[in-house]
């Protein structure tokens, strides 16, 4: 992804621009507002506009009832279809993330997040991400987002299960492959990555018939329907197969577990998923068909004492020939983590729980937005991992990086070291991503690694507010 920057000096025109909510003054006004929310993704609106008219300018557009979540996102979506071409394959990664917004008492029409024994509710909105990837791990951008306040649930037990999929929630990881399967170049080859609640037997149905190749993490310990040993069980059938061979992952630290290196048993199989295990009629039931796929199962056979072993099971319809191809399937399975950081930018660098909007239908539009922003600071961090020496002009303007290059050398330029004028050649993207995190907190020592989310979220909001004096200073 380069040249995102354009000739105006805004990012955002050039993934916004094909915005039309079907009103020219909207569609001016939504530019307007996109490029000032855009430099203080963090604040709320009145602190992140640039007066108070501007502020009621944009409450005034998340009320209009011609703007809603899909014209927001739609032209981001758009051209991230048009950043997959060029790629060999790209690896899409599928999840959902609650929204808590329980404080906020007069928002009205939110749904319900969870529910204590004590009969007490959560309210708040689901909000379920498609979210592309090269292979080597830059996220390209987002392929389909979708956002709902829960309702109860009328069928409940065995009922529940006759309910048609496309009814159900879960229908959603359908639809989300689906929009992978229509937006991404059709030279590109797709393979999804979901969790647990994707162990869908429809969803392995769908990805067989497009071609997708789909790597889910095992929730259902499902039937077989096996010639040689009858109606096993996938766990029963993985212990009848030999160990092919082992790997080392290290284990970060969490609050209850000490980091170590973890050495798993690899084990895998070719199985066939019984359509109608053990005569089960229901009427989804009854238009399924068998479905051959693979399983590969990693495992800790001697964890520490105290320690829980480390278990994955993996559910895939790419084929599994030996260790190599086994690794490959753990390795697009790890980059599932990269979802998880888009929710946690979205809810921790742009604050996305604490906005105060007093219905759902402008709230989802306002997240709509600050997608885009938390999808932005993703890409800035992992840009720099990926293309560390391209020019920083791929991702700041000119303003910025003059700005953040005096911030950089403003000591020197206090003492006369330096003469305050940039130089003519941009820093890199490595140097540039590094110097906005310093502005958050990062310190950048020897044995610091790269910097994260949070140090360059808060470092951009730094730099923002330099290069509005910069830009007044220089006019």
């Amino acid at each position: 992804m380069t040249n995102t920057i354009k000739e105006d000096g805004s990012w955002v025109e050039s993934e916004l621009s094909a915005a039309d909510f079907n009103e020219l003054r909207l569609n001016k006004r939504f530019q307007v507002i996109a490029r000032e929310l855009s430099q203080y993704p963090s604040l709320p609106i009145n602190q992140a506009s640039s007066d108070w008219a501007a502020a009621k300018a944009a409450y005034r557009f998340f009320q209009n009832q011609k703007v809603d979540f899909k014209k927001i996102i739609e032209p981001h979506i758009l051209n991230t279809s048009l950043r997959t071409k060029g790629h060999d394959r790209v690896v899409v990664v599928q999840d959902s993330s609650v929204m808590d917004f329980s404080k906020h008492s007069k928002t009205k029409d939110l749904g319900m997040i969870h529910t204590f024994n004590d009969g007490v509710e959560l309210k708040g909105l689901i909000l379920h991400a498609t979210l592309a990837l090269s292979e080597k791990g830059l996220p390209l951008g987002l392929l389909s987002e979708s956002i709902w306040a829960r309702k109860k649930q009328s069928a409940k037990g065995h009922e529940h299960t006759k309910v048609p999929i496309s009814e159900k929630e879960s229908f959603r990881w359908i639809e989300g492959l689906r929009s992978a399967h229509n937006l991404v170049h059709p030279d590109t080859e797709i393979v999804m990555v979901c969790d647990r609640e994707a162990d869908i037997y429809e969803l392995f149905e769908e990805a067989l018939d497009r071609g997708v190749g789909l790597v889910v993490r095992l929730q259902h310990d499902r039937v077989l329907d096996d010639e040689d040993y009858g109606d096993l069980k996938i766990y029963d059938r993985l212990g009848l197969e030999k160990i092919s061979g082992y790997v080392q992952v290290e284990i970060p630290s969490s609050g209850h577990r000490s980091q170590r290196v973890a050495e798993l048993e690899i084990c895998y199989s070719k199985v066939t998923l019984a359509s109608q295990p053990r005569g089960v009629k229901t009427s989804r039931v009854s238009q399924r068909s068998d479905i051959d796929v693979w399983v590969v199962d990693f495992r800790e056979s001697s964890p520490p004492k105290g320690e829980s072993p480390l278990v994955w099971t993996l559910i895939s319809t790419i084929e599994i020939r030996d260790k190599k191809s086994a690794l490959q399937i753990m390795n697009y399975y790890k980059m599932r983590w990269t979802i998880e950081l888009y929710f946690k930018t979205l809810k921790t660098g742009c604050n996305i729980e604490s906005c105060r909007m007093n219905d759902a239908r402008k709230l989802m539009s306002y997240i709509g937005l600050q997608s885009i922003f938390a999808w932005r600071l993703l890409w800035m961090t992992f840009l720099n991992r990926h293309t560390p020496e391209a020019s920083c002009e791929t991702m700041l303007t000119e303003n910025e990086w003059k700005t953040l290059w005096l911030k950089k050398n403003r000591r020197k330029i206090k003492s006369g070291e330096l003469k305050p004028v940039p130089p003519e050649q941009p820093p890199s993207v490595y140097e540039a991503v590094r110097w906005i995190a310093m502005q958050g907190g990062f310190l950048g020592r020897k044995n610091d690694g790269e910097p994260g989310m949070i140090s360059i979220w808060r470092g951009w909001l730094q730099l923002m507010s330099a290069v509005e004096v910069y830009e007044i200073l220089t006019l």
